[in-house]
């Protein structure tokens, strides 16, 4: 072997490293992804009782609006603001159900 060339398995090593780090890039991208466009709305959802659509469209407005402090603040104004609005939403009379009767 010569000083200044490294050996070939050097090469073979750096190449199956790089690949390695391509891959777990890729995975924790994708898990990522994952968990916050899908599980932690649902997740959010479920505690605050917003549905999860409306918590995504409400972190975004959140984010636009004030910034990081929006999106930090966007979900628990957004279950304020639907327990507000169940509290005055006008009730409903219950429906007048036709049953069949059985005389006759």
């Amino acid at each position: 072997q010569r000083m200044g060339k490294p050996c070939p398995e050097a090469d073979f090593i750096s190449q199956q490293v790089y690949w390695l780090r391509v891959t777990v890039l890729l995975i924790a991208t994708v898990v990522d992804q994952v968990v916050e466009n899908g599980i932690a709305p649902r997740l959010m959802g479920h505690l605050t009782g917003v549905h999860p659509v409306w918590v995504v469209m409400a972190i975004l407005a959140g984010a636009k609006i004030a910034g990081l402090l929006g999106v930090v603040l966007a979900v628990p104004i957004a279950s304020t603001v639907k327990d507000v609005m169940e509290i005055y939403k006008p009730k409903r009379l219950p429906s007048m159900e036709i049953s069949e009767s059985k005389d006759l």
